[in-house]
């Protein structure tokens, strides 16, 4: 069995998610190659320079032509128009299995269709399903629904769903992280005929892990007296998707007194005068060693996403130990037990959230109980080695019917 694992970059979200899916196939001691187009090494050839220039314009092409059909380039959209000779490589290949995550602009949807040999794609967001955009609305009658969608008006979005329906006739076998997204799958027109799995991003319990919070605070020279808050996005206090504005009135009503960690983005003086509370601005680190360390100077992870997948930021938090409160909504709702290792608030009410995280730092006083239950659920439902195995019977399964 041998498995080429692809994915656009090595460094975003989805890069991290398919590293860890490539650490679960090392685990498992399948034979796979890792290929990216992009990456974030500090020193890189003039063909790599070469290959993010290409990428960076392809990215401007998407913007300016979703803007021309009315689309709120805010958010993120992909045409992936730009056919390549990938699938001709590919299919000239000794791999048995083609694994995707997030490709765009990488393969275009043409592309992704004329691979021959099996594909299992796991879906990071609801771009292979739905139409331009990566997150949608998902309401019972929206038009990229199996039962809506002949019956909606021709748009960018049809035009996008037409090609992936014309294109993707082959062998999809697509995996989704989350119920939310499992069912959303379900329900599409474009994936509905197609094998659809659901298998949790892995986390590795044995790097995600409790530290001593007093060890770690002092090398980030960080206040050992006082609970910290945690936001962990990169770049996510400037997308709305990700509710820092949630975040921000919630914590504004809270009369209690904590401090706020943010990971993913430098300090912001504009943001620090929207608040009471101190931040403690991390920035972006590029090695789970320090996110790790940097996690466990927290005491709770704030999630305030208004629509997410199964955020691994959240199953990293909950591994080292920390509940996570946040809206009991889509993806997110697989990842916490309700007042047993977490808050669900009601969605988008930020006096809920606010309520939210007064009793997780009140149970988090009182006892290590919550705490405890963050790392059962983390080692029970999201260990690399459990994930590993669902994915190897998947490939095995489809190689059996193949």
């Amino acid at each position: 069995m041998k498995i080429l694992l692809l994915s656009t970059s090595s460094f975003s979200g989805s890069g991290k998610a398919t590293y860890k899916i490539s650490k679960c196939l090392e685990n498992e001691k399948i034979n796979y190659s890792y290929k990216n187009l992009i990456n974030n090494k500090e020193n890189i050839s003039i063909k790599e320079k070469f290959t993010q220039k290409l990428y960076t314009l392809k990215l401007k092409t998407n913007s300016i032509i979703c803007k021309i059909f009315g689309k709120d380039i805010k958010d993120f959209q992909s045409l992936s128009l730009f056919n390549t000779n990938l699938s001709k490589i590919i299919n000239q290949s000794d791999y048995d299995i083609v694994h995707l995550t997030w490709v765009n602009e990488f393969l275009s949807i043409e592309d992704i269709g004329k691979i021959k040999k099996p594909i299992v794609w796991t879906l990071c967001d609801m771009w292979p399903i739905a139409g331009v955009s990566h997150y949608d609305k998902y309401h019972s009658s929206i038009y990229w629904s199996k039962d809506s969608f002949y019956h909606s008006k021709y748009n960018l979005d049809k035009w996008i769903i037409n090609r992936k329906i014309k294109s993707w006739k082959n062998n999809i076998n697509f995996v989704a992280p989350s119920q939310w997204l499992y069912d959303c799958s379900k329900k599409s027109v474009v994936s509905y005929k197609h094998n659809i799995n659901k298998i949790p991003w892995p986390i590795d319990t044995n790097l995600f892990k409790k530290l001593d919070k007093k060890i770690v605070r002092k090398y980030y020279k960080l206040p050992l007296d006082r609970k910290i808050i945690l936001f962990n996005s990169f770049s996510g206090i400037y997308n709305k998707r990700k509710g820092w504005d949630l975040f921000i009135k919630a914590i504004n009503k809270i009369d209690i007194d904590f401090d706020i960690m943010v990971i993913g983005n430098g300090s912001n003086k504009n943001i620090e005068n929207q608040v009471t509370k101190k931040i403690h601005w991390m920035g972006i680190t590029k090695n789970d060693e320090d996110l790790v360390k940097m996690i466990n100077c927290g005491d709770l992870l704030v999630l305030p996403s208004r629509m997410d997948n199964l955020p691994q930021t959240g199953m990293e938090a909950q591994a080292c130990g920390l509940p996570v409160v946040a809206f009991n909504s889509n993806g997110i709702k697989d990842l916490i037990n309700h007042k047993i290792d977490g808050y669900l608030a009601e969605p988008y009410d930020s006096d809920s959230l606010g309520i939210g995280i007064k009793w997780v730092i009140k149970k988090i006083q009182e006892s290590t109980e919550i705490i405890d239950n963050c790392i059962n659920k983390s080692k029970k439902d999201w260990d690399i080695k459990k994930i590993g195995k669902v994915y190897r019977k998947l490939y095995t399964d489809i190689l059996s019917r193949n």
